[in-house]
């Protein structure tokens, strides 16, 4: 589990916007990072113009069975998730 993504997008002309956003909770769910990743891409990055790479890492790791309880966001929900996002996962090895 991650609780820190750094992302970086680079443009046609070289230029570089990166971001760094810390979680409020640790999470190995897909969904949670590509959500943070668009928000900050939306909020940072010129939409006038064309990104040729992008570049995601996770830092700030926790082990599985150490989590923290978040009071505004529903754990049951959040556990559910993440069950059916390990499962996609084995599906397609």
């Amino acid at each position: 589990m991650a609780k820190t993504i750094h992302f970086s997008f680079v443009d046609n002309d070289g230029e570089n916007t990166s971001k760094q956003y810390t979680l409020s909770y640790a999470t190995h769910s897909t969904r949670d990072f590509t959500r943070t990743v668009m928000r900050l891409a939306d909020e940072n990055c010129d939409k006038s113009k064309l990104y040729c790479k992008l570049c995601v890492s996770l830092s700030q790791f926790a082990a599985d069975n150490e989590s923290q309880l978040h009071l505004f966001v529903d754990e049951y929900q959040r556990r559910r998730e993440e069950a059916l996002e390990k499962a996609m996962a084995y599906s397609y090895q």
